[in-house]
């Protein structure tokens, strides 16, 4: 990762890469990979959400997606979560790939922010940050680290960019892999869920923010779309 990725929490954060990762805050957020969630980015790129699916940001904000969930752009990139992939905030968190957790960031998968394709959550003015209330920091100008003596932040001042021209794979079944050689960011102040086996849930009762002061785009070589083809809600 060539550019500066941090995500930070106060409590013990821990990656074990021989068998599982896990992750613990004291926050609730968890991630359920053991349905079918796919991410191909070999073809044109849409998100189908064969179940309803909706966001409610002054309280439970939930995604539910009954069916396969992908995105399809123009590299080969999918996410095969075949096995059992979780973060739990109020306890240990853990992601269980059935064997090694791995993050190869020597490739060049990215995301190219450099056009004017935006994204506008309301109010981009104020920095982007992500807080579980739990410990966490990975710091790449160095050797990959965790820290849990501040904070959890990420600052989009620069535009965040993931480019996917190069293959970039994660399969929870076996070795899971990352491929980027930008910034990856991401950020919210409260506790955040998605659950691909039956109804993923993002629970945003906490502030969430992102600053995006500089540009930030999303590049896909390939057509983009989004396909509901179950009821798709949004609730203010």
């Amino acid at each position: 990762m060539s550019g500066p990725s941090s995500v930070d929490s106060n409590g013990p954060s821990n990656v074990d890469s021989s068998s599982s990762c896990s992750v613990d805050s004291s926050r609730p957020s968890s991630v359920d990979l053991s349905g079918p969630s796919n991410v191909d980015l070999s073809g044109p790129s849409s998100v189908d959400l064969c179940g309803p699916g909706s966001v409610e940001s002054n309280g439970l904000s939930s995604v539910y997606l009954s069916g396969t969930s992908s995105v399809d752009s123009s590299g080969p990139s999918s996410v095969n979560s075949s096995g059992h992939s979780s973060v739990d905030s109020n306890g240990p968190s853990n992601v269980d790939s059935s064997s090694s957790c791995s993050v190869d960031l020597s490739g060049s998968s990215s995301v190219d922010s450099s056009g004017a394709s935006n994204v506008n959550f309301n109010d981009l003015s104020g920095p982007s940050n992500v807080d579980s209330r739990g410990p966490s920091n990975v710091d790449s100008h160095g050797p990959n680290s965790v820290d849990s003596s501040g904070p959890s932040s990420v600052d989009l001042i620069r535009p965040s960019s993931v480019d996917l021209s190069g293959p970039s794979n994660v399969d929870s079944s076996g070795p899971s892999s990352v491929n980027s050689s930008g910034p990856i960011s991401v950020d919210s102040n409260g506790p955040s869920g998605v659950d691909p086996s039956g109804p993923s849930n993002v629970d945003l009762s906490g502030p969430s923010s992102v600053d995006l002061n500089g540009p930030s785009n999303v590049d896909l070589s390939g057509p983009s779309s989004t396909d509901s083809s179950g009821p798709s809600s949004g609730l203010e």
